[in-house]
């Protein structure tokens, strides 16, 4: 059995009438092509993926620990994603597998500099307390 990735019961056909014409239908499953799929499965993806980017670049910003490295996260995600979607929407296997890991890479990147901001906070202020 495949699941759909959505389960809106507009796109099943379950509404009917006026209700059905404002509420933005969306053509069927085998109407569309298929890079249109794949384009639309990248797009739910990033939902995903963004808001934990955002967060984690406005704690790198707030804490004041943005450099070189973090930069260089932030850049290595951004180009890992456009890869992806080129990968994906072309329908290219492994493709969109690898620079999914590269952007989570550019990821963990950003993250250790927030890490090692924050021991370092705590190793000055045990310092400060001696």
């Amino acid at each position: 059995m495949e699941l759909e990735p959505h389960s809106c019961r507009e796109c099943r056909g379950e509404l009917f009438g006026p209700i059905r014409a404002v509420s933005y239908p969306q053509p069927f499953r085998e109407d569309l092509p298929d890079w249109v799929e794949r384009s639309k499965c990248l797009h739910l993806n990033m939902d995903e993926n963004l808001p934990v980017f955002a967060a984690v670049v406005l704690v790198v910003h707030t804490l004041g620990s943005a450099n070189l490295t973090t930069v260089l996260g932030a850049q290595s995600f951004f180009w890992a994603r456009v890869a992806m979607a080129v990968g994906h929407m072309g329908g290219i296997p492994g493709l969109r597998s690898v620079f999914w890991f590269v952007s989570l890479a550019g990821l963990v990147i950003i993250l250790l500099q927030i890490f090692r901001r924050w021991t370092a906070i705590e190793v000055r202020d045990a310092l400060d307390q001696v």
